[in-house]
C-alpha cells in the first residue's frame, strides 16, 4: 500500500524449555506476521498513558533547546576567546553534518 507508515515483524519461537537435543521448528502459528502502523502506534501510547498528550509541544521545547545549544559557544570557547582547535572543530562539523541529515 502506498504511504503505508508501517513494518512487518515476524515472530520466531517454537520449542520449550524442557526440549533437549536438536534445533525446534517453530510452529506456524508463530510465524504469523505483526503489522504495525506508526500513526496509530502513538494514538494506542497516549492512550494508554505511556506517553504524555503534550508530547508534540514537549519535542518542539526539545528540540529548541538543542538547536539553541548547537548554536551557542561551549563554556570553554566563551573562555579562551571564541578560538577553537582543529579536533573540536572537526567534532562541531560532524556533528551539524549529522544533525542536517537527520
Amino acid at each position: 500500500m502506498a504511504g503505508d507508515d508501517g513494518f512487518v515483524i515476524t515472530m520466531e519461537g517454537g520449542g520449550s524449555a524442557g526440549d533437549a537435543g536438536g534445533e525446534q521448528k517453530p510452529a506456524p502459528a508463530d510465524l504469523l506476521p505483526i503489522d504495525l502502523h506508526y500513526d496509530k502506534l502513538i494514538d494506542w501510547l497516549v492512550d494508554r498513558k505511556k506517553v504524555p498528550d503534550d508530547w508534540r509541544k514537549r519535542l518542539k521545547a526539545l528540540n529548541a533547546k538543542v538547536k539553541a545549544a548547537m548554536s551557542a559557544p561551549p563554556a570553554s570557547q566563551a573562555e579562551d576567546g571564541g578560538k577553537e582547535d582543529e579536533e573540536a572543530a572537526a567534532e562541531r562539523r560532524k556533528a551539524e553534518s549529522i544533525l542536517q541529515t537527520g
